[in-house]
């Protein structure tokens, strides 16, 4: 194992640390998303509701566990072994990484944007009998029914849920800053982890190249001493 300087040197251990980190995270994060499977997604409430049965979220978050680990640890022992081959592999797989992030962030300023529209039309697939159980469990009437931008059937649904109930709110107006909320803090929590994972990055590729070098100084004066350099 070669020789690094003392820059070289903290890099390597930058990339350690945070891959430890991230291996943690990863961890977490299976454990998380194999507990939703496994117990279902009732807890997390009213977005779990509307969404009814899909699990693509949590699917995602196990696969991104998963994936997390495992680059985790490549990255790991390629860190301390100082193998440029391993840490090649960990920097390509790394780039596609961000760059799967970097569109996550995009989505999630769009979905920011235009949560509205895309839980509405989840809202309207939704059967009578699931809206209905939906408004008992958290008192609430129809979507947006009381909104102007609603549509018609939405608008009957909320006059009448307004007649036979005591509670006026439409579900959107009572769950729309919590959800707002929650998009913001996982992109907010993605970004962070895009910045950690750019700066990582580049600090790969500068270890790949500080081994290159000590490699070449190591050769060098093996090369002189033989007479023929070293293949």
């Amino acid at each position: 194992m070669v020789e690094l300087d003392c820059c070289a040197a903290v890099h390597v251990c930058t990339i350690f640390t945070v891959n430890i980190i991230l291996f943690i995270v990863g961890i977490v994060q299976i454990g998380i998303a194999s507990y939703f499977l496994v117990a279902g997604t009732d807890d997390l409430g009213f977005v779990s509701d509307v969404y009814q049965g899909n699990d693509s979220a949590v699917n995602s978050t196990l696969a991104f566990g998963i994936l997390f680990v495992l680059i985790s640890f490549w990255a790991c022992c390629g860190a301390i072994r100082h193998s440029k081959c391993m840490l090649w592999v960990y920097a390509v797989v790394l780039f596609f990484i961000i760059m799967g992030q970097a569109m996550t962030v995009a989505a999630l300023a769009v979905s920011v944007e235009y949560d509205d529209s895309i839980f509405a039309d989840l809202w309207r697939k939704l059967d009578p009998e699931i809206i209905l159980d939906i408004e008992n469990s958290y008192e609430c009437c129809s979507f947006d029914g009381n909104s102007t931008d609603t549509w018609a059937e939405d608008a009957t649904r909320y006059q009448g849920c307004i007649s036979n109930q005591s509670y006026n709110e439409s579900c959107w107006q009572k769950f729309e800053s919590e959800v707002d909320e929650n998009y913001d803090m996982v992109r907010t929590v993605t970004a962070v982890f895009l910045g950690f994972q750019i700066v990582i990055y580049f600090s790969t590729h500068y270890v790949i190249q500080s081994i290159a070098e000590a490699e070449g100084l190591e050769e060098g004066p093996e090369s002189e001493m033989t007479g023929k350099p070293i293949v």
